[in-house]
């Protein structure tokens, strides 16, 4: 207990609720909803440390889930983003460092990938996991495992203009479709020349 009397769970708890957004409402209902969805993202938050700071990242869920998960991560800091926008900021930072510019197939590690996973515990220790980190199949693997389906789904695509891309042009949607790479492996390789421009030294 703290001198004041005050748990240490209160205290990141209400040191918590002091850096997040409030809102003001005469609706109890909508308050209540709101603070109760306050201590639940409290509770699924871990602490980092990114650049020359301690920051706070979403995990993807408990118990087993409280650990660095790239897409979980990003969606949930976007879904913050009006609330703890340090989240974001923390997610962005923490992934970029981890961002693969090898090719390692034990990892499923390609040049620019982001990371699925990333585990601290024993087995990732001693390398007995690829979760140091694991990154995934990807967005390729993805296009041509949708192709296998008998009806059309919904792709996502970025919402942003890119200054440049890993494949080219090659899997820009054209009339709201991509065409799945045919080439060997994956369809396409990434490349070269964009990955010695951005890697890091």
């Amino acid at each position: 207990m703290e001198k004041s009397g005050e748990s240490q769970h209160g205290q990141m708890m209400r040191e918590w609720l002091q850096g997040v957004a409030k809102i003001q409402t005469s609706n109890e209902e909508f308050y209540r909803m709101f603070r109760r969805a306050l201590e639940d993202m409290a509770a699924l938050r871990f602490p980092i440390e990114v650049a020359d700071r301690k920051a706070f990242m979403p995990a993807a869920g408990l118990p087993w889930f409280v650990a660095p998960f790239g897409r979980d991560a990003l969606i949930v800091s976007l879904q913050n983003i009006l609330i703890y926008p340090n989240f974001a900021r923390a997610a962005l930072d923490f992934l970029a460092s981890f961002q693969a510019t090898d090719d390692e197939p034990y990892r499923d590690a390609e040049p620019g990938k982001i990371l699925h996973e990333l585990r601290f515990g024993e087995l990732a220790h001693f390398k007995l996991v690829p979760h140091t980190p694991y990154f995934g199949p990807g967005y390729l693997a993805g296009l041509h495992f949708s192709s296998t389906l008998d009806r059309e789904i919904p792709v996502e695509w970025l919402f942003v203009d890119m200054e440049t891309t890993l494949y080219g042009d090659a899997i820009i949607p054209r009339s709201g479709k991509i065409q799945v790479p045919a080439g060997p492996g994956l369809g396409i390789d990434p490349d070269a020349a964009v990955i010695a421009r951005f890697r890091k030294n």
